[in-house]
């Protein structure tokens, strides 16, 4: 194979080597770049990020998947490859017989300058981790270090990179049978697993010996980013939310609850685990903080143990879906991702989670979410083309259709009870609704779409720019009407079917959105109230009286359920039902927080942290060691820091900070 491999260099314009031959050539040099030198660039590139939630056998594991999809990769742009050749081979031998042209030599140079390309990108990545930035294009970088590497190794170029190419390829047989061994290995020590957990909860069940017959459905439906500050059931001034406020008259609202965190993942984990942030560890805001092991303990798993079907139709890939959280295997039946609407980046991202999600269901494995970060890494590149780069002025994760896919999973079930998760994305940024409540509270054209929207998200701003903020929050504000709408329709729709009367609902957010204090959107360190305070209403009201002054989080929504279902606690939640114990709830602290860039295996270092009790909320900074404390009753947008006016309470809730995440 070696003398038919160099044959074909040495005299370019042959064309009686067999396909076969061309499509191992092809082969043994994709597989070298991809695998030898990609991978690792990538991997060294994402290797703090992997570490933070995940051991190194789990790198390990996914780099092993990868791999062999790497190798799949390589044979399919061989098999492009070579007709390429083939065909343009002949067409400069026609043209020019004594050409020295050979499609194996531009293969040698193409790759050369991907390496280089691969180089510079990790450079400038790595300078911007370090809070530089080179402001030269990768692109520019790896032509000036391909130049010099081929001046350098000019003579016997094409030889050196030939034999290079036959060195590495000893070694791929053992690394393929590794790669197999480990993935294979992995898989069976987890379905394994699962098969286990499934009879224990199935043992749970006939231990319970209770009839599901007679028992009330469930419905959790919540909102992504919908703060209370801008709802009108809560007493904003816009009629935003009609339809939530019908609802609210036939149950009890909440008026003093808060999200666990201040983005999606972490919260709804804490929502469906009982435990805060710190404890399930779903911290990092990255797509690898996938199911740690600490959500093993979760209300799904309880309530299928309890004979409830359980069901999701949630709109968000990233951080609010069953595949997001890892929960996916605790769910019967879960809707499949809309990717219409959405960026060309999220799109990427969501294709893949939907195109791998068997890796992440049975195997435990991110590698879809990492096949899906490499591309979409690359989407400017793809943006550049005439036909990607049109702005996004639908809403993202169609809200009509996560109603028609739950009122379809409604229609289906006629066996068990069921509880089903709802998760509407909007009023999320961007902020993009259809035509019909566009310009209800703005008639300005600024923000109406998913490009002009981009540059308000997640950021501070000078308090010179508050007006530009304040049109930014009357398109939140019309997001907030659109999907009220979609909730009244879903509710109208419900009482058409035969489960209304014989129905739970309970409404919440995941975490609510910031418009003051500097800061617009939600995360990092943001923990205001506009953030993190959000509804909960439950219906048909638990008991007589229409509010409930309590305070409560995330963490009390599933402990306040079984009270209802009058199901026993389990002795693993950290939350308590908001129906009884007024007394204790009177003198029990609320935590919220941001624990993102810490490692999931080792103490906090790094984060804030908001201790609410009574009419004080300190918010705490982990690493500078400093808080402030407000009192939110009388000054709500929590301007005034009354650190020097209430040393000892400070002091009071600094303690239970630093005992929370044991500091």
């Amino acid at each position: 194979m070696s003398v038919i491999f160099y044959d074909l260099h040495s005299n370019p314009m042959t064309t009686d080597i067999s396909i076969k031959c061309r499509l191992l050539i092809f082969f043994k040099h994709w597989i070298c770049y991809l695998v030898f030198v990609f991978l690792p660039v990538d991997l060294l590139y994402r290797i703090d990020s992997f570490l933070l939630s995940m051991s190194v056998w789990e790198v390990f594991v996914n780099t092993s998947l990868l791999i062999l999809f790497l190798f799949v990769l390589a044979f399919i742009i061989a098999l492009l490859a070579v007709p390429c050749s083939v065909a343009i081979a002949s067409i400069i031998k026609k043209f020019y017989p004594l050409s020295s042209f050979s499609t194996p030599k531009v293969t040698h140079f193409l790759l050369l300058l991907l390496c280089c390309y691969s180089f510079a990108t990790l450079l400038k990545q790595w300078v911007v981790k370090f809070n530089y930035e080179l402001n030269i294009r990768s692109a520019f970088i790896a032509i000036v270090i391909a130049l010099l590497v081929y001046w350098k190794n000019r003579k016997g170029f094409h030889q050196n990179v030939n034999k290079s190419v036959e060195r590495i390829w000893v070694a791929v047989p053992v690394l393929i049978l590794t790669c197999v061994v480990t993935v294979m290995a992995h898989t069976i020590m987890h379905v394994i697993a699962d098969r286990k957990e499934n009879i224990a909860v199935n043992q749970e069940f006939e231990k319970n010996n209770t009839s599901p017959k007679g028992k009330s459905n469930v419905i959790l439906i919540t909102f992504d980013a919908l703060s209370i500050d801008d709802m009108s059931l809560y007493g904003y001034h816009r009629k935003t939310t009609p339809n939530i406020d019908m609802f609210a008259a036939s149950g009890t609202v909440f008026n003093n609850f808060y999200a666990s965190s201040n983005w999606s993942l972490s919260s709804l984990a804490s929502l469906f685990t009982g435990v805060t942030p710190d404890k399930h560890k779903l911290i990092n805001i990255n797509l690898f903080n996938y199911d740690p092991g600490t959500l093993n303990n979760n209300y799904i798993k309880y309530l299928k143990s309890n004979g409830y079907m359980t069901y999701a139709a949630a709109g968000g890939f990233s951080y609010a879906h069953p595949t997001a959280t890892g929960l996916e295997r605790y769910f019967d039946n879960f809707n499949e991702l809309d990717c219409k609407n959405l960026s060309l980046y999220e799109a990427i991202l969501a294709n893949c989670a939907n195109k791998f999600q068997f890796f992440s269901s049975h195997c435990h494995l991110i590698v879809g979410r990492w096949i899906g970060l490499i591309i979409a890494e690359r989407s400017p590149l793809i943006a550049r083309l005439p036909f990607t780069n049109t702005p996004v002025t639908g809403a993202p994760y169609s809200p009509e259709r996560i109603t028609e896919q739950s009122l379809n999973i409604i229609k289906q079930n006629n066996k068990q009870p069921f509880f089903l998760w709802i998760h509407y994305y909007q009023p999320h940024h961007p902020y993009v609704t259809n035509n019909k409540y566009r310009g209800i509270f703005i008639k300005d054209a600024a923000t109406i779409d998913s490009v002009s929207a981009e540059k308000y998200q997640n950021i501070s701003y000078l308090d010179s720019e508050q007006p530009k903020i304040d049109a930014l929050r009357l398109r939140y504000d019309e997001t907030i009407r659109y999907v009220d709408d979609v909730f009244g329709n879903f509710v109208r729709e419900l009482k058409q079917t035969n489960n209304y009367d014989n129905t739970i609902i309970m409404l919440s957010a995941d975490h609510g959105e910031s418009f003051r204090n500097n800061f617009v959107g939600h995360n990092y360190a943001c923990l205001n109230g506009a953030v993190i305070g959000v509804p909960l209403i439950i219906a048909p009201p638990p008991q007589v009286h229409k509010t409930d002054l309590s305070s409560g989080s995330h963490i009390d929504i599933f402990p306040t359920l079984l009270d209802i279902l009058k199901l026993p606690q389990p002795d693993w939640g950290m939350g308590r039902s908001l129906l009884q114990d007024k007394k204790k709830a009177a003198n029990r602290a609320v935590f919220s927080m941001n624990l993102d860039g810490n490692s999931t295996k080792g103490q906090i270092r790094k984060g804030h942290i908001s201790v609410i009790l009574d009419n004080f909320k300190l918010v705490y900074n982990v690493s500078s060691k400093t808080g402030k404390l407000f009192d939110i009753l009388q000054d709500r947008d929590e301007k005034v820091d009354l650190s020097n006016f209430f040393p000892e309470k400070k002091k009071e809730l600094t303690m239970l900070a630093k005992t929370k995440l044991q500091l």
